[in-house]
């Protein structure tokens, strides 16, 4: 049977959508990652830095707790139609090297901020049969305790590293400002480069062998809430490429998915409940706040 492991530290979102109330829920992109895999029952394992304030978050129970810290990764996401403003309240520590799995695994490498160093990742790309990576968490920087996105070292060592990498349209671009285009972004990967578009549903498929592709995807659903639906692609893209060897085939399955998740996310309400763990340490943040319960239910 196959085995998943996901790294990445989780987060408590505060997510602030135009002209509605803020609301609070559980996110990271080893959460989202994970959510396609659990939903299929599969086997996996969540390598991220465990704190007490993580006991009600779902992907709690899938983390392989070996490392330990008193704090958690909070942010708050404002979106303003096709843009999002992430803000930084407090962030757990990296991943040790040591935090890693021991049998072979078929990895998804999916930090919020630079958590997986690239020595770690070195570590992780050796145990595993193959590796998908968010390059997101690679390619965002603070300032001002808010993120931007600009091209990093590191981000270029992920390409050279990942079976599939991912990553949304503003982050290749970042990638392109700094690399001379795309046939110097090509001679660093070792597999293929997915980007997704939005508002249009396009996606690049880029390898070390060839010249970009783009594959038109015919979808009228716009999500308004998009948190997420990078990872839970990702993830999927993973799994039915690791089924099919088709890339394109698994995109079309990734997409489909996804949209449908994203769907069901848009018209099911927030349940509401008491965020106990958080609401000791940030009482200030969660006042007047909705909260979203179990994602996985």
């Amino acid at each position: 049977m196959k085995k998943y492991c996901i790294y990445g530290n989780p987060t408590i979102d505060l997510i602030k959508l135009r002209n509605q109330p803020e609301y609070i829920s559980h996110g990271g992109g080893s959460f989202y990652s994970a959510l396609p895999l659990i939903e299929k029952n599969i086997d996996v394992e969540v390598y991220a830095v465990y704190s007490d304030l993580l006991v009600e978050h779902p992907i709690s129970k899938y983390i392989v707790k070996q490392q330990y810290s008193s704090r958690v990764n909070v942010f708050r996401l404002e979106y303003e139609n096709d843009t999002r403003q992430i803000s930084i309240i407090d962030t757990a520590p990296p991943i040790h090297p040591w935090n890693t799995h021991s049998d072979l695994c078929y990895s998804i490498v999916d930090p919020v901020l630079g958590e997986v160093t690239i020595p770690v990742l070195k570590t992780i790309q050796v145990k595993s049969i193959l590796i998908a990576v968010d390059l997101q968490g690679y390619l965002r920087k603070l300032r001002d305790n808010k993120i931007i996105i600009e091209q990093t070292p590191e981000s270029i060592q992920v390409l050279e590293l990942s079976d599939i990498v991912h990553l949304d349209i503003e982050e290749y671009h970042a990638l392109l400002k700094e690399q001379g285009g795309i046939a110097s972004i090509r001679k660093h990967l070792k597999g293929v480069m997915v980007v997704t578009i939005r508002p249009n549903k396009s996606i690049i498929i880029q390898s070390r062998e060839e010249r970009f592709r783009i594959l038109e995807i015919q979808e009228d659903f716009i999500a308004i809430d998009k948190t997420g639906a990078g990872d839970y692609f990702l993830s999927q893209l993973f799994y039915y490429y690791i089924e099919s060897n088709d890339v394109e085939e698994a995109i079309y399955k990734a997409h489909e998915y996804t949209t449908l998740w994203l769907k069901k996310r848009s018209i099911k309400p927030p349940h509401r409940t008491h965020y106990r763990s958080c609401n000791s340490r940030f009482p200030h943040l969660l006042k007047n706040t909705m909260y979203t319960r179990d994602l996985l239910n």
